[in-house]
């Protein structure tokens, strides 16, 4: 995660979110086995959000897409009943911070959530 950090800290958004993709497929089949891994799991996704969301930011034709993709993957970060607090903490700062700075995507999580329930 400290690489994808730093690609981030570059603006390389969208190779970080490749990183942080493959951490993620790593850790998703374990973290039903080993309950410790799942900070780490949502430490990855966060960072795949985050890329999506900077990545869907920039001032390109693929912002909505960009956007949107980081808001169905927030929405459905949440939907599992043992992920709602996303993995602790931690993580569930990191995202709800996100949210805060980003009243966009925010916008389009709440949508997503509503049409879901």
């Amino acid at each position: 995660m400290e690489e994808v950090s730093l690609m981030e800290g570059r603006g390389q958004v969208r190779q970080g979110s490749r990183q942080g993709e493959r951490a993620v497929r790593r850790l998703l089949p374990a973290i039903t086995r080993d309950n410790g891994l799942k900070e780490r799991y949502f430490e990855a996704y966060y960072h795949v959000v985050y890329s999506f969301v900077k990545h869907g930011s920039k001032p390109v034709r693929s912002r909505p897409q960009g956007q949107g993709t980081a808001a169905r993957r927030r929405a459905s970060a949440g939907t599992r009943q043992e992920w709602t607090n996303y993995g602790g903490d931690a993580s569930a700062k990191r995202f709800n911070d996100l949210l805060s700075r980003e009243p966009q995507f925010k916008e389009m999580v709440d949508r997503l959530r509503s049409t879901a329930n």
